[in-house]
């Protein structure tokens, strides 16, 4: 029985022999099945901002900033990596801010 696990932990089977299909398919069967077993809590980052025409609309839940202007302006620069240049609030029906829809600016001759 020793022997039978160091040869699996060093792999010392030959190719295309019955012991080295059994880890290649228990190997395969763990990478394709796991993931529907196990939550690894891999998703993809929330996207920040989306461009609409020459601006971007961030929502207001992905904003850490106060309505103070330079902690806008500097939280807006951080997310989309380009100078906030200014930016309009978007409500909902109840009056709460939504949305901001910020422009940038462009470097010269673009």
């Amino acid at each position: 029985m020793g022997n039978t696990l160091k040869s699996f932990l060093w792999w010392t089977y030959p190719r295309g022999s019955m012991p080295y299909d059994v880890m290649v398919t228990l190997i395969l069967a763990f990478i394709f099945i796991t993931p529907h077993y196990v939550d690894f809590h891999d998703k993809p980052a929330p996207t920040v901002a989306h461009a609409v025409g020459d601006a971007y609309v961030i929502n207001a839940d992905q904003v850490h900033a106060t309505s103070d202007d330079e902690e806008l302006r500097t939280e807006f620069s951080r997310q989309l990596h380009a100078n906030a240049d200014h930016w309009d609030t978007l409500r909902d029906e109840q009056g709460n801010i939504a949305a901001y829809r910020v422009f940038v600016k462009r470097a010269a001759g673009k």
